[in-house]
């Protein structure tokens, strides 16, 4: 899968034009492994149907019984509803977003391959940092982030992060409770993190709605990239 992030902005300008010649910008077939993954990102969310309920605020409305059919390969879902469960994931286009800061609290009694959906999420690897220990046997936070995505994750004792996240630094936190409940922002984080917050680089769809406000394709880079045309 593309990452869009390691594109120059010309590279970007020529596969949108690439995409919209061929009348496409994604292929709705995903691959057996990668449904695997989204399975276990859904598990991010606590499993499929709390997963399906929390989706619902951003507009995807499936039935739990055909996420979970299509999730094990069943065509059960129309390209539109996978297109709004990607969204719903944080993950529009299969790029994860780093715009926001995701939330995660997987449940500690139903088996979630961490692995695998980090993988969506940090296919490069990550550091991850202690936010806050329980000093009884409540569920631990921690800071995930790769340089551009940021998430947080409650885990419980019976729940391990994967191999391979490298030690992060001692975050610097001003307001814990932000970030015990989750509503820190994306500044915040990388503030916490000693980083300064840079402007993620555009989306394809980011990119279409510019088009259909009637730019250019170099026009509407340029301007969802922060420079001028």
């Amino acid at each position: 899968m593309l990452d869009l992030t390691s594109l120059s902005k010309a590279q970007l300008i020529e596969l949108v034009r690439l995409a919209l010649s061929r009348g496409t910008l994604l292929d709705a077939d995903i691959a057996g492994a990668r449904r695997h993954a989204l399975r276990a990102a859904c598990g991010l969310f606590g499993g499929i149907r709390p997963f399906v309920r929390q989706a619902r605020q951003s507009g995807f409305d499936v039935d739990a019984s055909n996420l979970s059919r299509w999730l094990s390969g069943h065509a059960a879902l129309s390209t539109a509803k996978v297109d709004q469960l990607l969204v719903a994931l944080g993950l529009p286009d299969m790029q994860p977003r780093g715009d926001i800061v995701h939330v995660w609290r997987p449940h500690h009694s139903r088996p979630c391959d961490l692995a695998a959906a980090f993988d969506l999420y940090f296919r490069a690897g990550a550091s991850v940092a202690l936010v806050h220990a329980s000093k009884t046997r409540g569920p631990s936070v921690h800071a995930v982030h790769d340089g551009r995505t940021c998430a947080l994750i409650t885990i419980r004792q019976a729940l391990c992060l994967p191999d391979g996240l490298k030690d992060g630094p001692r975050l610097r936190i001003a307001d814990p409770e932000r970030w015990l409940s989750g509503a820190v922002s994306v500044e915040a984080f990388k503030a916490a993190w000693g980083e300064q917050a840079e402007p993620a680089a555009p989306s394809l769809e980011d990119i279409l709605a510019a088009l259909q406000e009637g730019e250019g394709v170099s026009q509407a880079v340029q301007r969802l990239w922060g420079e001028k045309p």
